[in-house]
Parts: structure tokens; C-alpha cells; sequence
């Protein structure tokens, strides 16, 4: 058996291979060969196929585009390598911190993928980038909704078959329920989730989730451009995603007292209890290794520096030991003060020093080092948490995502947890507490935008509820 060619016109064949039932379009435009199936047996269908193929390919030659052009996967695919690459070259150059490029790599790998799975189930598989348009992305949040719900059933079915096994489970133990003489206590330990399974996932898809999207969809657009595979005309205007200011919610300042409180009392009932298991003498070298007492007291740390400077949480974990300044420039001759308003001094007598943290902070593809200050009542912990510590260690370490955890069990345990209104409280509401503190309180609103590494647009947004009535002294000139 031969291959049968049927020619349409110069440049312009389909031919069924010996062993396929399938015809193959075969076109050249000025000596630029594309060759593609056109996925039918019938002949008459090949050919309309083809004809629309070289057609298409005539007019792409007269625009300077490239004859072949690939399907939206495909494309996608080739430029994520390239910005991982890219990525991994910023890393190895100091540009990026280890943290900061897995967390792009992550963000990047999770939008192609999204963009990707909508182009193959709603659009089609086989389907070329230039042949997607405005109408195709509208429906790309609709979808991207849909698949949320489907996720957060996912994760809600595996959360109560996990709580269920967990319960036979400390039911039938009786080891298990010697450690544990309460169920909840059990369950809390063991499940990783303190929101119903949900982990970190929202109920919607948030806003700036969607613009995380469309700006790496938009590079690619960008960069097919230059592969010449589309054109201006061909990229699609994507829909716009609604910029919803949401309430920031904080904690007040009483509700902060509250929250060391805990963590603090968390700390010190793990201290006790290794001290009553292993006695005095093997006490400090049992405490530095156990997990539960050196998570709880990164714990504390971390809820006192998060509350005194207001930082992000991925920031804070950033810091080093040689990022703690000592006495920096402007610390003037005030005494510290410890968090009762007594004067801050070590055991020894002596007053220990002001201290200034230097930040690492990312603006413009650009990293930056910002000194923050700590209010003052902090600075006998920073005292402390530094004493023992080598100029490389990390003085909270691990990921702003275990800190998040973390800070739940204490927010939960002091039963703030919901506001007023009903509203969900973590970890970001201690940075929210410090800026309407701060602000409150007289504080410049530009002075407390480069405190928190913000900007003065974003306090102004957010926080404009605290207007000019907290500055009524400077304004008066009282």
C-alpha cells in the first residue's frame, strides 16, 4: 500500500500516509514548511481544512509572523522555563533570597498550570495561542470559581475522614489516650489545619490572586510577540478583575497583651513539664532540643516582634542575627523600657541597648535593606532571643506559612479568633494593630509607612479611617 497525495495548489497538498487513515496537510509559504494532520479520513474535509491552514499560513508570512505557531500549552510550557531559569540565575546572584525564588518558582508553576488546564478543558487541547480571544478569558474567572468549590469539597470530604480515623484511633488507644486525656487536645495536636481542612485556602478566589495570573498571562502574550506568533491585534484585552478594598482587621492594643500573655504561658507550661519529666539537672539541654518547647518559644518571639515593629511575617523570618543593629544612630540618650514601663535593665544591672533591625525587602525586582525600629518595650526580648546566638543564625527562621500556624493556637486559645463583627483574625491583624496604633497615637503617616516597608499610598488606602483628629496637637501647635 502507497501514500496517496492529492495536490490543491502550489504549496498546498494533503496526503494519507500507508497505515494511517488519517490525511495530512502539507503547506509551504515561501519556503517555510508546515506540516500538520488535519485529524480527518474524509478527504473533502481535508482539504477545506488545508485550504483555511495555507490561507492562514499566507497571511502570517505578510505580517512577518511565524508560519507555525504552537498550541497554548505548549507556549506556556517553553516560557516558564525561561522565567525558571531566570529565576534560579537572580537566586545564584544574590537578587533573590532562597525563600523569595522558591515562592515565585511556586507562583509561577501554579498560574501556567491554572491557565493551562482552562485553555485544555474549555477551549480545546489542540488549540493555537493566537486563536484565543477576549471572549475565551471572560469566562476564565467563572471556571477558576468553580474549580475553587470543587478544591475546598476536596479538602473538606479528606479533613473529616482524617478526624475520623484520629478519633477511632485515640479511642482504641489506650497509649495515646495516657499522653492525651482529651480528644480535642488529640485532634488539635495531629491535624494540620485549624480552619475545617481549608488550610490556607480561601472560599474565593481573592482578587489578587487573579492579577497574579493575568500579569504572568500577559508576559507570555508578550513574549509570543517577539516569537512573532501573535500579533498586537491578535493578544486579547483581558477582563478586569475588581480591586475590592477590604477592612484591615486588627488587634487592639489590650487584645496584643492578651496574645504574649499566651504564648507566653504556652512556653513556660512546656518548660514545666519537661523540667517535672527529666528533673532540673538534664532540664536546659532537654529544653533546647524538644520540638513542641523550641516551636512554642519562636512562637513568643515571633508574636513580639510582629507586634512591636509591625513587619511582615516573611520578613521577620529573614532576619539574622547580624541584621540586629545596636544603638543605631538616633537612639539618643533614652533609657529603654520593659513591657511594664520599668526601666529596662539585664539581671546583671546593666541597661541593655536599642536596637534597629535591618530588613530585606524587594521593590521593582530590586533587593532592599531597610532599617525598622522596634518600640522600645520589646527591646528586652530582642535582648534576650540575641544573646546566644551566632551573627549567621536566623533569629525566628522557618516560614512565615509554620509562623501562621502558630499564631492561630494562640489566637484561638485567647478567643480572639473573631472581632466584633465576625470577621477572621491571624497573624497579618498584629501588623494591622501596629499600624493603627502607631497612627493613632500621632505618628506620621509617612513615618509609619517606611517603619512596616509599605508605602504611603497603600497606609492612605487602608487605614484612612484615621484621620486628622489624632494629629490634633501637631496641627493645633500644641
Amino acid at each position: 500500500m502507497t501514500d496517496s497525495t492529492y495536490k490543491i495548489t502550489n504549496g498546498c497538498s494533503v496526503t494519507q500516509r500507508s497505515g494511517s487513515s488519517l490525511w495530512m496537510s502539507y503547506i509551504n509559504v515561501d519556503g517555510k514548511p508546515l506540516r500538520k494532520s488535519t485529524g480527518t479520513a474524509n478527504l473533502a474535509e481535508a482539504i477545506k481544512i488545508a485550504e483555511e491552514r495555507y490561507k492562514d499560513a499566507k497571511d502570517r508570512v505578510r505580517r512577518g509572523q511565524s508560519v507555525s505557531v504552537p498550541t497554548f500549552a505548549a507556549a506556556a510550557a517553553e516560557r516558564r522555563d525561561i522565567r525558571i531559569a531566570e529565576i534560579d540565575k537572580n537566586k545564584r546572584r544574590g537578587k533573590l533570597t532562597k525563600n523569595r525564588a522558591t515562592n515565585k518558582r511556586g507562583e509561577l508553576n501554579r498560574s501556567i498550570t491554572y491557565l493551562t488546564n482552562f485553555v485544555e478543558d474549555q477551549i480545546g487541547a489542540h488549540t493555537t495561542i493566537d486563536h484565543i480571544g477576549r471572549v475565551d478569558w471572560d469566562a476564565y474567572p467563572e471556571w477558576r470559581q468553580d474549580l475553587r468549590d470543587q478544591e475546598i469539597e476536596f479538602r473538606e470530604a479528606a479533613f473529616a475522614k482524617r478526624r475520623d480515623d484520629l478519633t477511632y484511633k485515640w479511642e482504641t488507644s489506650s497509649k495515646i489516650r495516657k499522653w492525651y486525656k482529651n480528644l480535642e487536645a488529640y485532634l488539635d495536636k495531629k491535624l494540620e489545619s485549624t480552619t475545617g481542612g481549608l488550610g490556607p485556602l480561601k472560599l474565593e478566589v481573592r482578587p489578587t490572586t487573579f492579577r497574579v495570573e493575568y500579569a504572568i498571562l500577559r508576559d507570555l502574550m508578550k513574549w509570543c510577540r517577539k516569537k512573532k506568533w501573535l500579533t498586537k491585534a491578535d493578544e486579547p484585552e483581558l477582563p478586569e478583575i475588581t480591586n475590592i478594598i477590604k477592612p484591615r482587621y486588627s488587634f487592639t492594643p489590650d487584645e496584643m497583651s492578651k496574645l504574649w500573655a499566651v504564648a507566653q504561658e504556652r512556653y513556660c507550661a512546656t518548660r514545666r513539664q519537661i523540667k517535672q519529666r527529666f528533673g532540673k539537672d538534664a532540664y536546659q539541654e532537654i529544653l533546647s532540643k524538644d520540638k513542641e518547647a523550641v516551636s512554642r518559644k519562636r512562637i513568643l518571639w515571633a508574636t513580639i516582634l510582629l507586634s512591636a515593629t509591625g513587619m511582615r511575617p516573611k520578613s521577620l523570618c529573614e532576619i539574622r542575627r547580624h541584621d540586629v543593629i545596636e544603638n543605631p544612630s538616633g537612639s539618643g540618650a533614652r533609657k529603654p523600657l520593659r513591657p511594664d514601663g520599668g526601666e529596662g535593665k539585664r539581671s546583671d544591672g546593666s541597661t541593655y541597648p536599642f536596637y534597629a533591625l535591618q530588613v530585606t525587602t524587594y521593590k521593582g525586582g530590586q533587593v532592599l535593606t531597610r532599617p525598622v525600629v522596634p518600640e522600645s518595650w520589646a527591646l528586652e526580648a530582642i535582648d534576650t532571643m540575641i544573646s546566644d546566638l551566632k551573627p549567621d543564625d536566623f533569629i525566628i527562621g522557618g516560614t512565615s506559612a509554620s509562623l501562621g500556624k502558630g499564631i492561630k493556637k494562640v489566637i484561638r486559645e485567647t478567643g480572639l479568633e473573631h472581632g466584633i463583627s465576625g470577621e477572621i483574625r491571624t497573624m497579618y491583624s498584629l501588623r494591622h494593630g501596629y499600624i493603627n496604633k502607631q497612627l493613632r497615637a500621632g505618628v506620621a503617616p509617612v513615618v509609619v509607612a517606611k517603619n512596616v516597608l509599605s508605602s504611603l499610598e497603600m497606609i492612605e488606602k487602608y487605614y484612612s479611617e484615621i484621620g486628622a483628629l489624632n494629629f490634633f496637637d501637631q496641627l493645633s501647635g500644641h
